[in-house]
């Protein structure tokens, strides 16, 4: 009686126990009695597994002697994991201590808010990946110190990180230090240097001081107290303020200083430039220097500019007053030797102009010195000359030359009567004198016998002059050319002052203008027709004046060059063809068609040189791309917009232009030449690619044919087919490629599924013989007899067989795996998209939710295809080992297979 009022869940059998705890009936606090007392771990752990209520295992928790804490913990975990219900401060301690995935753990661990929270976590037991991860979030030096002699010797990676941790607080702290004492520094020095803004160098160093506080304290350590630099920040302020106050005051006295020395040397500088310009020492100039010094400021340094200029002012209007008091007396000496000695002790600068005075008594020096040796020397050249005129007179006498001798005479007696009283005292001029009578009577006696010999000649020469009047068929030009002949041989005869020869010059003056007078007509008409031509050649200048400014020059964009070079062009001609114009005017006209044609050709010269210039251009371009080896497409172009350009450019120099363009045809060609070249090239190359890719085709199809296609066959068939360079447009191979392709695939593909039916077949072939042996119908031997086939299993599938096979003999209870066969099943019917039995609706939701969960939560989405969830789970299926109850889940089982076309 007493027993029967015993409930089943503290019933003496553990089983008994589990049995009615899994009945769910049970009240959450008994459950949470049964993990707490029950002796037995298993029925703990199925009481735990029951706990729905989260207070209920969070008070178990708390136990801290419990013997179920893992398991309470880990399904507190689950529990907090689908719906959380306790706050964040007990959630995620809890989770990243017993959360059933590491990952879970971890973002727990990445939630923890506080440090003990942290360090709480690191003194319980845990995954090395979750400690790790809580430690590199530990901060505090004590607390990382505590754990270090916790973890020593026990993980060396968490020790590792924690050492880091130490480091890393240690630099700080040194990084921290060193900030501090760099600061306190950097405010004793502004302090030191605060005291005097005076001294040498010390705005500079003031200032670089200040820059120094500001880039430190522009990115302090992390670990720095506000508190400390705040003030600190505030004095050095201070400090700064104060100086640059101190340092604008000295700056506005150093101002009012060089303000007050600038007047006195611009006042001097002014001196000296009034003294350079006028050539005028005042006379007040040494009270002028004395107030300059009374007004010189003091405080200013030696080295200073101002203080130099002064210096050098002042010096050189000192050096002016001694050299005044000598110039002064110069206007009294007349003296040559009082002279001299008074100039040579005045040594005036070179900077200031000389006085009048001192510049006319050097003149006036000069002038004594030199005027009694320039009178002396001018009568001896006067002599040399004719000295020399005598030697030339007497080469002419001795060689016979009648007419030069009698010029070189008369230019000599010339001198001879001008000759001054001083030139005739000069020493030599009465041997002069008595070579010059000499030679006059040597001359004489020559005149005489070229008389006696050419007036015969004369006589000749007036009767054929004669003789030209009578005939009345020679030609005006021809005459004129003989009358002018016979005047030469006239001349050629030298002149003569004898009577007869006088009359024969009258007598042939008078033949030769009665000769000339038919001439006279001829050469008039001649006149005319010059005028006429002259007159042509002036209009011709005057339109081309009028040409000239018609254009506007200053835009040069609008003028027809070409007509404006033909224009000059043909005035060219016309002004060679206009003929022969006075030859007086000749210069005249000549200068200003040349005038004329230059301004217009010049503008025309420069249009031609800029075409030609850039026609140059053009060429230099295209040889400079065409010598760098340019691509190929990027030449042509730029030679057919070089050959368009060509012919936009204007006008050029016939010569020139002929010469650019063989130069440019000759580029262009070569160009030109390359593309036709590369063409017959690329077809060749595209022919060879084609080529190849059919042939590729060909032994791709035959492997295809054969059916002897692997993956790796597929992939080196595209590899070497991606490598042909086929033309853009060959599309059609590339299609047949592509299919070829696609068929070896499909071809590969069904042959790898047929292979792995096979091997699930031979995989629930050997399942079927393990089955036999784990429900005792075969023994060993008989398995092993029958249990290698002709099919090859993977090596994973083969090692989770035969290790079911041999756990065949150990002693399992089929009730552990009944719930991975059901949870199978439902995998396989969801896949199958057939529904599960009423009974495992539940854990087919369950599954779907944690499915979910995972791909929404974490992230964690299914990559596998359909095709290979199923042949996994059959592979689980087949290796999983006793079940019990078998025959409803195989039923389920195979019913799935059959709708998925697996079996």
């Amino acid at each position: 009686m007493k027993f029967g009022l015993t409930p089943k869940w503290q019933h003496e059998n553990p089983a008994t126990r589990i049995t009615a705890i899994e009945t769910g009936d049970l009240d959450q606090e008994i459950l949470h009695q049964i993990a707490l007392e029950d002796e037995a771990p298993e029925v703990r752990s199925c009481a735990i597994a029951q706990l729905t209520n989260h207070e209920v295992l969070l008070r178990i928790l708390k136990e801290q002697a419990s013997p179920c804490l893992e398991a309470a913990g880990e399904r507190l975990a689950i529990l907090e994991i689908t719906e959380p219900r306790l706050g964040a401060d007990i959630s995620f301690p809890l989770l990243a201590r017993f959360a059933p995935d590491t990952e879970a753990r971890l973002a727990a661990v990445a939630q923890l808010a506080s440090e003990e929270a942290l360090e709480a976590l690191l003194m319980a037991d845990n995954q090395s990946a979750v400690w790790q991860a809580a430690a590199e979030r530990i901060t505090g030096p004590e607390r990382t110190e505590r754990l270090l002699r916790h973890f020593l010797n026990k993980d060396k990676s968490l020790v590792h990180i924690l050492k880091d941790k130490q480091r890393q607080w240690q630099a700080r702290q040194e990084a921290s230090a060193s900030f501090t004492e760099r600061a306190n520094t950097i405010a004793a020095n502004l302090e030191r240097l605060a005291i005097s803004t005076e001294a040498p160098d010390t705005v500079r160093r003031f200032r670089a001081q200040i820059e120094a506080w500001q880039a430190l304290i522009a990115s302090p350590p992390e670990d720095t107290d506000p508190a400390f630099i705040s003030p600190l920040d505030d004095k050095i302020n201070q400090l700064n303020l104060q100086f640059e106050q101190s340092v604008a005051a000295a700056e506005s006295a150093r101002m009012e200083i060089e303000t007050r020395a600038n007047e006195v040397v611009l006042r001097i500088e002014a001196m000296v430039t009034q003294l350079t310009e006028t050539a005028v020492v005042d006379e007040e100039l040494s009270t002028f220097l004395t107030a300059a010094a009374s007004e010189w400021p003091t405080g200013l340094n030696q080295d200073d500019e101002l203080t130099q200029r002064y210096h050098t002012g002042r010096e050189k209007l000192e050096s002016l007053l001694p050299q005044a008091v000598r110039v002064s007396g110069l206007a009294a000496l007349e003296d040559q030797t009082a002279l001299e000695a008074a100039l040579a002790a005045i040594s005036w600068p070179e900077e200031f102009i000389k006085p009048q005075v001192l510049e006319e008594a050097i003149a006036r020096l000069a002038t004594l010195r030199t005027a009694d040796k320039e009178v002396a020397e001018k009568l001896d050249r006067e002599l040399e000359i004719i000295q020399g005129q005598l030697t030339l007179l007497s080469e002419r006498v001795e060689a016979g030359t009648l007419k030069p001798a009698v010029k070189s005479r008369n230019n000599i007696a010339r001198k001879l009567d001008k000759a001054t009283p001083e030139l005739k005292s000069r020493p030599g001029f009465g041997a002069v004198q008595d070579e010059f009578n000499r030679l006059t009577q040597r001359l004489k006696e020559m005149e005489d016998w070229h008389e006696f010999v050419t007036n015969p000649k004369r006589v000749a020469l007036c009767e054929e002059m004669e003789a030209l009047i009578t005939n009345t068929d020679i030609e005006p030009p021809a005459r004129a050319t003989t009358i002018k002949a016979l005047q030469e041989k006239w001349k050629e005869l030298g002149a003569s002052n004898s009577t007869e020869a006088q009359a024969l010059w009258s007598r042939f003056k008078t033949a030769g203008d009665e000769a000339f007078k038919p001439c006279e007509v001829f050469f008039t008409e001649q006149k005319e027709r010059r005028n006429e031509n002259l007159r042509n050649k002036n209009l011709i200048c005057e339109q081309l004046e009028n040409l000239y400014a018609a254009v506007n020059w200053d835009q040069p964009q609008d003028i027809d060059w070409k007509a404006l070079a033909d224009s000059v062009s043909q005035a060219r001609k016309s002004f060679r063809d206009a003929g022969e114009v006075p030859q007086n005017r000749y210069k005249k006209i000549q200068g200003r068609f040349i005038k004329a044609i230059e301004q217009l050709n010049k503008p025309v010269s420069e249009e031609q040189d800029r075409n030609k210039a850039a026609k140059q251009q053009l060429i230099d371009q295209l040889q400079t791309r065409l010598d760098e080896g340019s691509e190929l497409q990027e030449l042509i172009n730029l030679a057919k917009r070089a050959q368009s350009d060509w012919k936009k450019i204007g006008i050029t120099d016939r010569k020139a232009d002929q010469k650019l363009w063989k130069r440019f045809r000759k580029v262009c060609d070569e160009v030109f030449g390359q593309r036709d070249s590369e063409k017959q090239s690329q077809v060749r190359e595209q022919d060879a690619a084609k080529q190849e890719a059919r042939d590729l085709c060909q032994a791709l199809r035959k492997l295809i044919d054969d059916d002897t296609i692997e993956r790796a066959d597929i992939r080196d068939f595209k590899n070497r087919f991606d490598a042909i360079a086929l033309p853009r447009e060959e599309k059609q191979l590339r299609r047949d490629f592509d299919k070829l392709c696609k068929r070896a695939n499909d071809q590969f593909r069904n042959r790898a599924r047929a292979a792995e039916r096979e091997a699930i077949r031979e995989l629930a072939r050997k399942a079927g013989l393990c089955q036999q042996l784990e429900s005792g119908a075969i023994n060993r031997e008989t398995l092993d007899a029958g249990w290698q086939g002709e099919t090859e299993l993977p090596d994973e599938w083969l090692a989770a067989i035969e290790a079911r096979r041999d756990a065949a003999a150990a002693a399992t209870d089929p009730q552990a795996r009944r719930s991975d066969a059901e949870l199978l099943c439902v995998q396989l019917e969801i896949l199958a998209e057939i529904e599960s039995p009423a009974e495992a609706q539940q854990l087919r939701m369950k599954f779907q939710v944690e499915r979910l969960n995972r791909e929404l939560s974490q992230g964690l989405k299914e990559t596998r295809s359909p095709q290979d969830q199923v042949r996994d789970i059959q592979v689980a299926w087949y290796t999983l080992g006793p079940v019990a109850d078998l025959a409803p889940l195989q039923h389920r089982f195979e019913t799935a297979c059959h709708k998925l076309g697996v079996i």
